[in-house]
């Protein structure tokens, strides 16, 4: 495919996605496709998954009008101490993002939402939006599952996708501060997702961009093209994990140029649930690259990284982390 031409007249080099249906009757050889794409790229994109179109225009045109709302009203929802409400922008180039829980036939009851004298159909819109969705993430971790020759139904306990699920819903703006629409916009730095699978339905405006690897210098990105009401499906942490490293979480960023809007389903285990190479995928000759960890210390070890400029990519420099933090009086 050729390179996609930028507002400012450069060019970037278009990434190739695998693209799964959905619809397809033969799960096994969608599951074979997904393992390719997870081998590869680590990202591919969902067709047919289902979800009506009614259903996901509502929800992007609920989230215009949630954004769209005074800053005033929107701070009355704040982020909170469960990581639920709005985060304003902070800084020029900036993104501004709410966050649900995900649960699959019930309200998480941690959530909060905005008023609904101001936006009556917000929180139906949204809910549904959030479960069908999560409904179709499962329905993607079954060929998996199969995928990495487990059980079909695997991710299914309660720990990881059942009762005791950690998953979030988070809607995104992309704000367009500048009036040099050539100028290019860091909405979302260079990160991996901490989870399973993340699923991310986007407006038509190109923004999403990878990086195959991240450790290259200088780093090569690719941008993703939006695909009219497809999710765009990336391998988390937790799953690189669980694969011994075989499937790929891809590092990623957005670089906007005008206003865009997306809606991002991560899944994600329960805090206590401990993530360890599953048994397919280690050997002798294979060991396990990493040591058991619950989601919660991974995702506290997250931010040690952003503390100590320490890669937290082996059991070796989580040793290191741990020196650091204590050497600066931070553990």
């Amino acid at each position: 495919m050729a390179d996609h031409l930028n507002a400012n007249g450069t060019e970037t080099k278009v990434c190739n996605l695998q693209c799964i249906d959905l619809s397809n009757p033969d799960i096994h050889q969608s599951a074979a496709l997904i393992k390719q794409a997870c081998l590869d790229t680590g990202m591919f994109y969902v067709i047919n998954h289902g979800i009506s179109n009614e259903v996901m225009d509502e929800a992007f045109a609920q989230s215009k009008k949630f954004f769209g709302m005074p800053e005033s009203e929107k701070m009355k929802i704040l982020w909170n101490k469960n990581h639920r409400g709005y985060q304003p922008p902070v800084q020029k180039d900036y993104v501004e993002s709410y966050t649900a829980g995900v649960r699959a036939h019930e309200d998480d009851p941690t959530n909060i939402w905005p008023p609904t004298d101001i936006l009556p159909r917000w929180k139906e819109a949204m809910q549904r939006y959030q479960r069908e969705t999560f409904n179709v993430g499962k329905t993607l971790m079954k060929l998996v599952a199969l995928a990495l020759n487990l059980d079909i139904d695997y991710f299914n306990q309660q720990k990881m996708l059942g009762k005791d699920t950690a998953s979030i819903c988070t809607i995104l703006h992309y704000g367009d501060q500048e009036s040099d629409s050539t100028k290019e916009k860091l909405g979302a730095v260079g990160h991996t997702d901490a989870g399973l699978l993340t699923l991310v339905a986007t407006d038509d405006i190109v923004g999403l961009e990878v990086c195959r690897d991240k450790y290259s210098k200088p780093e090569v990105w690719e941008c993703i093209l939006p695909k009219k009401r497809a999710f765009i499906v990336n391998v988390g942490d937790m799953l690189q994990r669980l694969s011994n490293d075989s499937f790929r979480s891809i590092f990623h960023r957005v670089v906007h140029r005008e206003d865009r809007y997306s809606i991002a389903v991560f899944l994600i285990p329960a805090y206590d649930c401990v993530i360890e190479c599953l048994p397919g995928q280690k050997s002798k000759e294979n060991p396990s690259m990493y040591s058991p960890i619950t989601f919660r210390d991974f995702v506290n070890s997250r931010f040690m990284e952003v503390a100590t400029g320490e890669p937290l990519n082996s059991i070796e420099n989580a040793n290191i982390i741990s020196s650091k933090l204590v050497d600066r009086g931070l553990a």
